[in-house]
């Protein structure tokens, strides 16, 4: 009976169990069960008929052409900025191009703190407040008090950088220049809740600094420009459309803008303005813009603390959004070896606020090319038009700023936020962030454990779940161990550890980190394939675990590569 029940399985076609278990030459993804009949079944492995095979390969083709189409669009969405507007645009509208002229001067010297360049540019940014002054005495009548103040300011306080191993830095500085100008409603006063938005003109040594960042005081320059001619009558009554965003830019709480002129030397220009100025009595929120990078679209990377309100009112107000907790994460743990004058608002002032930056380009950070020529233009406006229109929703027609301060648990309470694609911002509050990832892990081992007890019969699902799961674990350790082996070989081998840095040089991650990580991967999952408990990998997991990779890798590309720089 069990010649005739094999002979006639062999002329079926279909191996017995016995050989399968006890041939090495037969491959195991052809291994097969018997039901309770006796019926020999077999999996689909490389033994699978034509038809299932052909199936599997669309399937596959399928979601490879959904990934390339995925990382089309990624890449897209990650180089998206605004159209960069001319100097003949309307002139309460935000324009590149005039933010970047007011500053192009600026960018051909060295102004380190202490230098003649950086003197000559603190006469020549009052020299153009002051031509803001009287053009807004033009157009106030009696609406908008317009003034300024040229600081100089000696102190001194200690500063611990937390990322460099609790580096403890004691400063004392002498006259250094900060431009303050602020502008409020009359009826008002200057002692309601104010909003400082703050940048610097000073640059680190032997760099030119035309990003970082004297394009953001050009930006605040064409900011307070903006906002001077929203009061100009004759030129907004001009269309309809202009004349609602002049309305609804026009002031309801006063805002100073902080022409800081020394943030590189360890934040000296901040603190000397948080402790010392008089305006700083009524400020109680920030908008800091920074830079490092030259190009691209201008992250919020850093929002609070306490700031529930504002992601929501950034979600609210920035129309091609960009921003990610996942960044303030790392600027929380120090990860980031570096800081900008919003922790000298938060510790000194004990304020809340917005940081934002740019970070593509980043080889140029620091050095003498970032110059006019390297300088984004779509940054430039980007940034401009990210920090006006959050200004209007804090200060202008909704009065936004009124939420700070306040004690309600939804207003203060920690939030999750990031943008989709620069289509719009996504805000939850890190409870229902809690309960999301729960029921998301809950879900997935849902869906996995049916698929694998569907898969095999009469075995334990636990088990199998434990071998894919350890299997993945494995997988990947071992792409990210070939990669960290490939780092020292070029370390202490070939002698070249950054061979891959630089915007020329970028393709070479591909065949030095991505080529030996994917070859490492195809030969353990080859080695395995046949296995009975990396076949249910394969199979069973393949659904519900690669589709969802597939769709959120690309994302995360995204959200990766906007901190390469800074980690490299």
């Amino acid at each position: 009976m069990q010649l005739t029940s094999t002979l006639r399985q062999r002329k079926s076609g279909v191996a017995p169990c016995s050989n399968v278990r006890s041939d090495p030459a037969v491959d195991l993804d052809d291994r097969c069960t018997t039901s309770a009949n006796g019926t020999v079944k077999t999996a689909p492995g490389k033994g699978a008929p034509p038809a299932k095979r052909m199936t599997q390969a669309g399937g596959f083709a399928v979601a490879f052409l959904w990934f390339v189409l995925l990382n089309l669009f990624a890449l897209w969405a990650r180089q998206r900025t605004p159209p960069f507007l001319p100097a003949s645009a309307p002139p309460h509208i935000f324009s590149g191009q005039r933010a970047l002229d007011r500053v192009a001067g600026l960018c051909g010297s060295f102004r380190y703190v202490g230098t003649l360049a950086l003197h000559q540019a603190t006469q020549e940014l009052a020299k153009q407040v002051q031509e803001l002054k009287e053009l807004a005495e033009h157009f106030s009548k009696d609406r908008f008090v317009f003034e300024y103040d040229v600081q100089r300011v000696d102190g001194s306080f200690a500063l611990n950088i937390r990322s460099f191993h609790d580096l403890l830095i004691a400063q004392s500085y002498e006259s250094i220049t900060n431009i303050a100008i602020r502008i409020y409603p009359r009826e008002l006063g200057p002692d309601a809740r104010t909003l400082v938005v703050n940048s610097h003109y000073d640059t680190a040594a032997g760099s030119p600094g035309c990003v970082d960042a004297t394009a953001a005081i050009g930006t605040m320059m064409e900011m307070v420009s903006g906002l001077v001619h929203a009061y100009d009558d004759e030129t907004c009554a001009q269309d309809p459309e202009h004349m609602k965003a002049c309305a609804e830019r026009q002031l309801t709480h006063p805002v100073v803008f902080l022409l800081n002129g020394a943030e590189e030397v360890f934040l000296v220009g901040a603190h000397g303005f948080v402790t010392k100025h008089p305006y700083m009595d009524a400020t109680s929120l920030l908008l800091n813009l920074e830079a490092s990078g030259a190009s691209g679209p201008a992250l919020l990377f850093r929002c609070g603390p306490g700031h529930g309100w504002m992601a929501r009112t950034y979600a609210k107000a920035v129309p091609l959004p960009h921003a990610s907790c996942a960044s303030q994460d790392i600027m929380n743990l120090d990860l980031f070896p570096a800081e900008t004058d919003h922790r000298v608002f938060v510790e000194y002032g004990g304020l809340s606020g917005f940081d934002i930056a740019s970070y593509e380009n980043g080889y140029v950070y620091h050095t003498k090319y970032d110059n006019l020529e390297n300088a984004g233009r779509g940054f430039i406006q980007h940034l401009g038009e990210t920090a006006t229109s959050l200004m209007t929703e804090l200060v202008g027609k909704n009065a936004a700023i009124e939420m700070n301060g306040m004690s309600d648990h939804r207003a203060q309470e920690r939030m999750v936020f990031f943008d989709i694609f620069g289509l719009f911002t996504v805000v939850y509050s890190m409870q229902f962030a809690w309960y999301l990832n729960v029921a998301t892990c809950l879900a997935v081992l849902a869906v996995v454990t049916m698929r694998t007890k569907r898969a095999v019969k009469g075995c334990s699902p636990p088990v199998h779940l434990l071998q894919c799961f350890f299997f993945g674990i494995a997988l990947l350790l071992a792409c990210a161990g070939t990669g960290s082996i490939a780092g020292l070989l070029l370390r202490y081998v070939a002698r070249r550890p950054l061979a891959w840095y630089g915007l020329e040089n970028e393709w070479l991650m591909i065949p030095l980190f991505a080529f030996p990580a994917c070859t490492v991967l195809l030969v353990l999952v080859d080695a395995f394939v046949g296995a009975r408990w990396s076949w249910i990998l394969l199979n069973s997991c393949n659904k519900s675990l690669w589709s969802f990779a597939l769709c959120v890798v690309p994302y995360l590309r995204r959200r990766i590569s906007a901190w390469r720089t800074f980690l490299c």
